[in-house]
């Protein structure tokens, strides 16, 4: 196989090295042939390949299987699904680790570790897995390479290795890899947009990878510097309040109003937090702020701790509360999770939802993710301002509605 330029800087590196870059670049079969070079340069060397799961590491196992030849003349003894013993009495292993390495605390020393996906591989892994070069390190072995992607939350070992002097550090872009079909990375590019395509196709680092809203689109709708309910209300103008109302002590309950001043003409400009609340604290500022705002529908998560506020709230606002939670009907068809959270996003996106120039508002929004699974993890904020902003979905919009939420 004819290796590139930065392939054979993988292959020959003499010491730590990361590598990150765009998927089905080349990464793992230079890795491969680093661990063939490597095992026949040092008899007798113990080579460990890891990986958050077993598939993961299965892949440059199987690579360096193939490059070394299925010939048992190549090998002392049975290859098994884990482990390979060369003739020259170099061991090679690989491990799944999971989420905690406590499987591998104890293994004996490792002159060369190579870890896949590193940015998969947690702290707790890393406190296991590195006492194992302690030895190797005072004869100038226990050399450590890293490979991954960067698609996942920019953080850990493998991101800092990319600030440490003491790693030999790689990046490649699939553009510029020889194999790469062009018009097809073109077409990814549209795909994702020019965010995503970085850090999937460029092995770019992206802080906010994981944020649901990016900090460039919530910052471009700041638009408003400040608002004053007594000051800035405007008669003609129809508004909404959501509120999250968080379980007790347990995390903060988040009012936010959004005033509707036309078709497709949306603001949120105006957010409060408040810690320990209780359903009786929560009834009278939700008394307090329709008095001063007159809302004219309320909307709760009728959802664990909703569920008392609703039926607290019902002789006040009578025919303008309705229950909405992220599970049940409502109006004509379900409202999941995922539906008011694009809402929210789809109106940033298009400049059709400005923002008040509010620590708590800005905040709430920036901090909401996306967890490993894709599900949505909001803040309390963020749970007030997507129900606040559904009043834009409703076929009679007129109707002002009071949001509640339950993360």
């Amino acid at each position: 196989m004819e290796y590139y330029d930065w392939q054979k800087r993988i292959i020959n590196c003499a010491g730590n090295i990361t590598i990150r870059g765009g998927r089905q670049t080349g990464k793992s079969w230079a890795v491969a042939q680093r661990v063939v070079e490597l095992a026949g340069k040092y008899p007798g060397s113990r080579h460990l390949i890891i990986a958050a799961s077993e598939r993961q590491e299965n892949y440059i196992f199987d690579k360096v299987k193939e490059i070394i030849g299925k010939s048992k003349s190549n090998y002392d003894g049975r290859i098994t699904l884990t482990h390979m013993r060369l003739k020259n009495g170099t061991e090679i292993y690989k491990f799944p680790v999971g989420q905690t390495g406590i499987y591998i605390e104890g293994l004996s020393s490792v002159d060369f570790l190579y870890a896949d996906e590193a940015i998969h591989i947690g702290k707790k892994v890393w406190d296991s897995i590195l006492p194992a070069l302690l030895e190797p390190r005072k004869r100038g072995l226990g050399w450590i390479t890293l490979l991954s992607s960067a698609k996942g939350k920019p953080k850990g070992y493998f991101f800092e290795s990319f600030k440490r002097n003491d790693f030999e550090k790689v990046v490649i872009k699939s553009s510029e890899v020889p194999h790469a079909d062009l018009e097809f990375l073109e077409s990814e590019k549209k795909r994702l947009g020019k965010r995503m395509y970085k850090v999937i196709y460029e092995g770019e680092f992206d802080e906010n990878a994981d944020k649901y809203f990016a900090k460039e689109i919530v910052m471009r709708q700041v638009q408003i510097p400040f608002w004053s309910v007594i000051r800035d209300r405007k008669k003609e103008y129809d508004y909404y309040l959501g509120i999250d109302p968080a379980r007790f002590g347990k995390s903060k309950a988040a009012f936010a109003i959004a005033e509707w001043r036309g078709r497709d003409d949306l603001a949120i400009v105006y957010g409060e937090e408040h810690q320990k609340s209780s359903l009786m604290d929560l009834k009278n500022r939700s008394i307090e702020i329709d008095a001063l705002v007159k809302f004219r529908r309320l909307f709760i998560d009728d959802g664990g701790f909703g569920a008392g506020l609703i039926d607290i709230l019902e002789s006040k606002f009578r025919n303008r509360l309705r229950a909405l939670n992220n599970k049940t009907a409502s109006g004509d068809g379900k409202i999941l999770k995922e539906d008011l959270y694009s809402n929210c996003l789809r109106l940033l996106e298009e400049g059709k939802l400005k923002l008040v120039n509010q620590t708590e508002i800005i905040n709430g929004l920036c901090d909401a993710e996306i967890e490993d699974d894709n599900s949505i993890k909001g803040t309390d904020m963020s749970e007030a301002i997507v129900r606040a902003c559904w009043c834009i979905k409703e076929k009679n919009i007129k109707p002002t509605i009071l949001a509640f939420g339950h993360g």
